[in-house]
């Protein structure tokens, strides 16, 4: 709550920085990461079929569910201030993803990694299967309080290759 009231106050690189010292209390490494590593995570989920990805478990390790909800606040601030850290929590959280299980905060950074592989690397397979993998865990999850970020970014990046019409 602290660190959203920071961003709220647009704080935004003194809420990174808190955010990333809770995270090294929860045990999780600050990483150099960059959209190169980033964008090879995302093909990894890419190539996985609907059934390989509904298969993944729940994450049930709440240390790692409280990383995600952090991960999540720095990466949507990240984003704002054009920081380093952007590229290394959206990596970050599909790793754990990919290790722990899904949880409500892995829809919304695989519908921001759609809207931003779109948006500035134009990859558009990708966006748009990072995309519907998104909106399936939203509706597997019933991760209603990511439901507008996680629609929004995917309906985002589809106006970017679909009549826009479609999108709505």
């Amino acid at each position: 709550t602290f660190i959203k009231t920071l961003g709220a106050q647009r704080n935004l690189n003194n809420a990174a920085e808190v955010a990333l010292a809770a995270l090294g209390d929860l045990g999780e490494p600050i990483q150099h990461s960059d959209m190169g590593s980033l964008l090879r995570t995302v093909h990894v989920f890419a190539k996985m079929k609907d059934s390989q990805f509904l298969a993944l478990k729940e994450m049930d390790d709440d240390m790692k569910r409280a990383a995600m909800k952090l991960l999540l606040v720095l990466a949507q601030f990240g984003f704002q201030i054009k920081s380093n850290h952007f590229p290394f929590a959206l990596n970050r959280m599909l790793e754990l993803t990919l290790i722990y299980g899904v949880c409500e905060e892995s829809c919304a950074a695989l519908a921001i990694i759609s809207f931003v592989t779109c948006g500035i690397h134009g990859d558009w397979n990708g966006s748009s299967r990072t995309g519907e993998i998104a909106l399936l865990l939203l509706e597997r999850l019933q991760a209603n309080e990511y439901a507008c970020i996680v629609t929004s970014m995917v309906n985002l990046a589809k106006s970017w290759t679909e009549p826009l019409r479609l999108t709505m």
